[in-house]
């Protein structure tokens, strides 16, 4: 029971992310050898693709690609073809003879994406570009549709050379064949065997370092400024490779690759990493993003995932990742009590799917198949309330009666659980002036009943104190973050009246930051008390009027000069806050509170604020981060505490 304990943190894991066994792959029935010629100076590209076609009956070929480029030429086995291009989708016929076709495409155009100079809102890691060419570097997602992609190909295989300005080298998924100058210009040579749902394509300045790990090869591809950063990823890429080649199986693909990218993204594709030049001087990329983004290799890329069932991969990547990361330097805890507050606003071994299914699309059955063929029993229970039932328990204490007797104390109760009924085990742990215990029972249905004995006069009584079941929290439970504002629907932004005329541009900077593109911006002065209720709030500034303005409790309170935030005072024109709370006059919605310090400085401030979506309250020096956390949490439902003459007393912890 505990193994299925933990397994059902894997399977809530792999939710949370939506998000016949033949172990021999299907060949592609297109391969692609593309040639590309890059003009970052114009934005431009000139492409020509020859593709071998296999398997396909005769009929229309159809195939996507940038509705802007030009189509200049078809060939179909050497001869020109007839062909429209309309809206994206290029046309045209193959002839009845031949079961292999040989194709010839010819197309050019722009890119030309703007990266914004000053990104605001971070949510999107590549700021909504998905095409751009130019100078300061080259970024081709696949959903530019820079290359040709037929609706009926499925996974594709390609050979691609890319031709730029000297010293630009170009880095996709795949195995470098080469990197040269030829007639002043640089080559950089690919080939991609195993079979890809979607190509990219990056160029840059770069200097390559590289090093083998047994048939693996781990490799930067860094501008100068970078360089000395090197060697640190290149030993991070190898620690990773080993560790999850223990834990899965062979690396599928010939090398790894850190990518440096000209603006702030964070993309893994498979075998390598897109990284921003700033993200990439982070110290804790190596140890947190980097291994997440490698084991996407085996988990997204290595075995591919049948959408029809919801995306799998982002949540059994972070479990194998983020939380394996935790768990090993004893945070896990912390870590699981902030999926469940996400949620609310191992398995024995994954050898066998990955050895199964490298590069073949899966679903939450054929993780079932395979868990139960490892486990010997039926999980379809398992699989039904934790994989394909929406929702998750929500457990409660019911009233618990406390007997004194001249043997000691008595502790009975139950929990309770609101309708879908979970089964699931669960730990009740009791503390008393003597000794801890800790019961296991078997939860199941609309009540539960549990009893303990003692000597000890009780002190407190809690379910599930490792937080090793993935619940429902209670609203009480859930405390009041960054994300809790984050992109709301319906938010007054207040400013407040004692703030100069540049405090407006700034509200509409931090609203725009936070993805409230519907809120409505105003001073103090022009807003209903009494509407306000039914809105979240934001308030830029303290308010003259405290009216409507949160509640801190204990933990917060604002003074003439500043603010005091758990005991520590902050005074003077440097320190910022932002806290988000309970609104005062609604517990449904959320208050906000943006305490700017020096307007000058506020503006940077304001784009930071949402990377901590997470916290509750953040204080600035200036515009660097230094006090960062989440309010304490007083209350649950799985939770009580007594008096000492053992009257139950539902308080706050």
């Amino acid at each position: 029971m505990a193994r299925l304990l933990k397994s059902s943190w894997i399977m809530v894991t792999l939710v949370l992310g939506l998000a016949g066994i033949t172990p021999a792959m299907t060949p592609p029935g297109i391969v692609h050898d593309l040639t590309v010629r890059l003009d970052p100076s114009r934005h431009r590209l000139a492409a020509v693709d020859r593709l071998s076609v296999q398997h396909v009956r005769a009929g229309r070929l159809v195939f996507t690609l940038a509705a802007h480029l030009a189509v200049s030429r078809v060939e179909v086995d050497g001869k020109a073809a007839d062909f429209s291009f309309d809206k994206g989708r290029l046309v045209f016929s193959l002839p009845s003879s031949g079961e292999t076709h040989s194709i010839r495409i010819d197309y050019s155009g722009v890119f030309d994406d703007e990266i914004p100079a000053d990104p605001i809102n971070a949510d999107n890691p590549g700021f909504g570009v998905t095409g751009t060419i130019d100078p300061k570097g080259t970024m081709l997602l696949a959903g530019a549709r820079w290359y040709p992609h037929s609706i009926q190909e499925g996974t594709s295989s390609y050979n691609i050379t890319v031709n730029a300005p000297a010293g630009v080298m170009a880095v996709t998924a795949g195995r470098p064949l080469g990197h040269a100058t030829e007639n002043g210009r640089a080559i950089s040579r690919w080939r991609v065997a195993a079979p890809l749902r979607g190509l990219p394509l990056v160029a840059g300045p770069y200097t390559i370092a590289t090093r083998r790990f047994g048939n693996v090869v781990a490799a930067t591809y860094f501008t100068e400024p970078l360089q000395h950063l090197s060697e640190d990823y290149l030993s991070a890429v190898g620690r990773y490779l080993k560790l999850y080649g223990e834990l899965f199986g062979p690396y599928p693909f010939d090398q790894f690759a850190v990518v440096e990218n000209a603006f702030p993204t964070g993309y893994g594709f498979p075998s390598f990493t897109l990284m921003g030049r700033r993200v990439l001087q982070l110290p804790f990329i190596i140890h947190t993003s980097l291994g997440h983004e490698i084991a996407h290799c085996w988990w997204g890329n290595g075995v591919l995932v049948d959408p029809s069932q919801g995306n799998w991969s982002e949540g059994l990547t972070t479990y194998v990742a983020d939380y394996l990361y935790k768990e090993r330097r004893g945070q896990g805890l912390a870590y699981r009590r902030q999926w469940l507050r996400n949620y609310a606003s191992l398995v024995h071994s994954l050898r066998d799917i990955y050895a199964r299914y490298r590069f073949r699309a899966i679903t939450w059955s054929d993780f079932q198949d395979v868990f139960e063929a490892r486990a010997e029993m039926d999980l379809a229970l398992f699989f039904k309330q934790w994989v394909f039932r929406a929702g998750a328990p929500k457990l409660a204490f019911s009233p618990i009666r406390v007997t004194e007797s001249q043997q000691g104390f008595e502790i009975s109760g139950s929990v309770r659980q609101e309708p879908p009924y979970f089964d699931l085990p669960l730990d009740v742990a009791l503390e008393t002036d003597r000794e801890g215990t800790v019961q296991r029972i078997e939860v199941t249905g609309a009540q539960t009943p549990f009893t303990f004995t003692s000597s000890g006069q009780p002190k407190k009584l809690t379910a599930d104190p490792e937080v090793n079941v993935f619940r429902r929290l209670a609203p009480q439970e859930v405390p009041p973050t960054v994300n809790s504002i984050k992109g709301a629907a319906s938010v007054n932004v207040v400013v407040s009246d004692d703030l100069g005329p540049s405090a407006i541009k700034l509200a509409r900077r931090l609203a725009a930051a936070m993805g409230l593109s519907r809120a409505r911006i105003g001073r103090e002065a022009t807003f209903d008390r009494k509407a306000m209720r039914d809105h979240d709030l934001l308030f830029v500034g303290l308010p003259v009027s405290k009216e409507g303005l949160p509640a801190g409790d204990d933990q917060f309170a604002t003074t003439p000069d500043g603010f005091i935030l758990k005991g520590e005072t902050f005074n003077g024109d440097g320190a910022s806050f932002f806290g988000v709370f309970r609104h005062p006059a609604n517990e449904a919605r959320m208050a906000a509170l943006f305490i700017p310090g020096q307007l000058d400085l506020a503006r940077s401030v304001s784009t930071k604020i949402p990377h901590y979506g997470k916290y509750s309250y953040l204080v600035f020096n200036e515009t660097r981060n230094k006090v960062k956390g989440t309010w304490s949490i007083k209350d649950s439902p799985l939770s009580v505490q007594w008096l000492t003459d053992t009257r139950p007393d539902r308080r706050r912890q």
